[in-house]
């Protein structure tokens, strides 16, 4: 049993795949990656979710999706429910595909003002 932050996805003894929510869900960065590490040692896949949270916190978790080759799944559109967001993605939409970019760490900007 995974409890709490975690779900896993299919149907009975058919679970394929373990969903930590990196940012606050699971406490960060670091314990996504404890996660993702459990799941890969059950051969789980994992996928990566969010909130309605801002572009900064997107962009760790692509960060993070981008990382590991067990991620599988991704669903990082939390931000696009923020009308007024003051990160300014440092990735791309593109086709249904987040597109990272090439700039060094998280690659996103503030627009305070």
């Amino acid at each position: 049993m995974i409890g709490g932050n975690y779900t896993l996805v299919g149907a009975g003894d058919r679970c394929r795949a373990l969903r930590p929510r990196a940012q606050r869900q699971t406490g960060g960065l670091h314990c996504a990656r404890q996660a993702d590490a459990i799941a890969r040692a059950a051969r789980l896949a994992t996928m990566v979710g969010c909130l309605i949270e801002p572009a900064l916190l997107i962009a760790a978790g692509l960060s993070f999706a981008l990382s590991s080759p067990n991620v599988q799944y991704g669903d990082l559109d939390g931000h696009l429910h923020l009308s007024s967001d003051p990160s300014r993605p440092g990735f791309m939409l593109q086709d249904g595909w987040l597109i990272a970019a090439d700039a060094p760490g998280l690659g996103y900007s503030v627009e305070l003002g």
